[in-house]
């Protein structure tokens, strides 16, 4: 490596970190910062075992959370040490790949290594690599493509047993920060098939080892999100893959514009016929290029495979919960990143006639990405910036509806506009209890209470007891408005025991204990006794189903 090229990748590093730089004292955001970090009520409770024990938030990532705790115990819950861990992870990853690719240069027999700093740029700076370095809780990717990475050196360095051990460790650490890595063995034992030549039968016990801790991943996810994966039909699901990976194709080409939230769902997907055309499109560019390349340059298929094989667990050709979302995410294709810059070594290898317009057009193209990689940036310094961004992509969206009603009656105190995005969220999910609540929240504070009272006519079509279960903060608080707002229309008794109700679910949020204390000074100023019903009684009297019922003055 000759000085000059040691200039440039320190330019590089240090382009990295002021693209990034702006975040250092920007303040989490509610797109899932609150539930995995800064709300986390194990983190609060300094509970360390729990995340080792069971899946959280619908994934296992006992490590990720481990990392988390440990700052937010260390930091009193200060937001600045995750953005500096996903920074310094960010750039740890920079160098790990730029170690690969010179391996690579040197495998293909490369006399320079402008092409692994070219593809190591690529990496760096590329736009679809912000979301994981600018979100907090894009930290579980980072994480887990540095341990990952790791993993690949260590393999690849030599054929020992104590190598193998050393990047089996790693491989383990990276699937329990997070388990999307579960293709790794597959992929190792195409580079040992393919590169190294080995038997099937030298394979084995390496990969039976690895596709162990694979299927235990496996296992693990499909049981934490058993209750919210889509069902979606096998024979749909290769249309769904195909149009994930040429989205991505896409955003890698001309990165703009880009999304949190893509609202690319399997039912989205599915009732768009038009998506059909670029995913057949993908296809056929796929197959002729892999033919080309089998008898003209094989090289390039060991990274192609590599690409897809990364991609596969979270491309739609299996269904998973976050697919309610969007099938497509920016930090889906963090770790993927490094098959695209290996790609750039051998294209900077194939073009070796036309090496100085392509390093030219490569450099025009990476201070293009660095600048739309800023602008990225900014989207993520506050929910105002963030969820106006996403709405702007996708309007109709169940994420901008719900983030876009917080932003304007929290934030801003827009509460008419608040409850027309509340309407879009419960448009795309009806009965929604976030929804419901975030508009009984604008109803409330816009002092609207009959509008919110009239709210409980939802709970008849609610799974009153799912919802205690797996959305208690989110129903709690959908109950505690809606009593609010009883009592400051007279309605004292009924309103108490909605209070009391959400008292009972979500105990430990501090707002609940505060408006029954509230609540119970009134009623005895009112010369009644405030008593809680045990909502726990199967009497009709006391069920949980007579107490939440509508009154029948209101025509129910």
């Amino acid at each position: 490596m000759t000085k000059y090229q040691r200039v440039v990748f320190l330019l590089i590093v240090v382009g990295t970190a002021a693209v990034f730089a702006t975040l250092w004292s920007a303040p989490p955001l509610t797109w899932d910062d609150d539930s995995n970090i800064f709300n986390n009520p194990y983190f609060r409770a300094g509970w360390w075992l729990t995340f080792w024990q069971s899946a959280y938030f619908g994934l296992y990532v006992p490590v990720t959370s481990f990392v988390w705790q440990v700052i937010y115990t260390y930091s009193n819950g200060a937001f600045w040490p995750y953005r500096a861990l996903n920074l310094y992870l960010h750039l740890a990853n920079v160098g790990l790949v730029f170690v690969l690719l010179r391996s690579l240069s040197t495998r293909w027999k490369l006399n320079t290594l402008w092409p692994a700093i070219l593809g190591t740029a690529l990496f760096a700076l590329h736009p679809l690599q912000v979301e994981t370095v600018a979100w907090i809780s894009g930290g579980r990717d980072a994480l887990s493509a540095f341990f990952t990475l790791i993993a690949v050196c260590f393999y690849f360095r030599d054929e020992r047993w104590r190598s193998f051990i050393l990047a089996t460790v790693f491989f383990v650490l990276a699937l329990l920060s997070k388990p999307s890595v579960v293709v790794l063995p597959v992929l190792f034992a195409l580079f040992d098939l393919f590169l190294r030549r080995q038997s099937i039968r030298q394979l084995y016990p390496r990969l039976a080892i690895w596709l162990l801790f694979s299927l235990a991943a496996i296992y693990q996810t499909r049981a934490a999100q058993a209750d919210h994966i889509p069902s979606v039909e096998w024979w749909q699901r290769p249309w769904i893959m195909l149009d994930t990976f040429a989205f991505y194709v896409r955003g890698l080409l001309w990165p703009w514009p880009l999304s949190a939230n893509y609202a690319r769902t399997p039912e989205y997907v599915l009732s768009q016929t038009r998506t059909l055309i670029p995913a057949l499109i993908f296809l056929a560019a796929l197959v002729s290029f892999a033919g080309w390349a089998f008898r003209k340059d094989r090289r390039i298929l060991p990274v192609i495979a590599a690409w897809l094989l990364l991609l596969l667990p979270v491309s739609g050709l299996v269904s998973f919960a976050f697919q309610k979302i969007s099938t497509p995410a920016d930090h889906y294709h963090y770790l993927a990143m490094a098959a695209v810059a290996a790609g750039v070594v051998w294209s900077a290898d194939r073009l070796v006639r036309w090496h100085r317009p392509f390093y030219i057009l490569g450099t025009v193209v990476l201070l293009a990405f660095l600048v739309v990689s800023f602008w990225r940036v900014q989207v993520w310094t506050s929910d105002e910036a963030f969820f106006k961004d996403m709405a702007s992509y996708a309007p109709h969206s169940y994420s901008s509806g719900i983030g876009m009603s917080i932003v304007m009656c929290q934030d801003l105190k827009e509460y008419e506009e608040g409850v027309r995005w509340t309407e879009v969220a419960l448009k795309a999910r009806p009965n929604d209890i976030l929804a419901l609540g975030n508009q009984a929240y604008c109803y409330l504070h816009a002092g609207n209470h009959f509008k919110v009272t009239e709210l409980d006519a939802h709970l008849d079509s609610l799974d009153l007891e799912n919802l205690e279960r797996t959305q208690p903060t989110a129903y709690s608080s959908f109950l505690a408005s809606i009593g609010t707002s009883m009592i400051e229309l007279k309605d004292y008794e009924r309103g108490y025991q909605y209070l009391c109700e959400a008292y009972r679910v979500k105990p430990a949020e501090p707002h609940h204990a505060r408006n029954l204390e509230i609540a119970t000074r009134i009623l005895k100023e009112q010369g009644l006794v405030p008593v809680c019903e045990d909502s726990g009684d199967s009497s009709p009297e006391g069920g949980i189903e007579t107490l939440l019922a509508p009154p029948q003055e209101d025509g129910e």
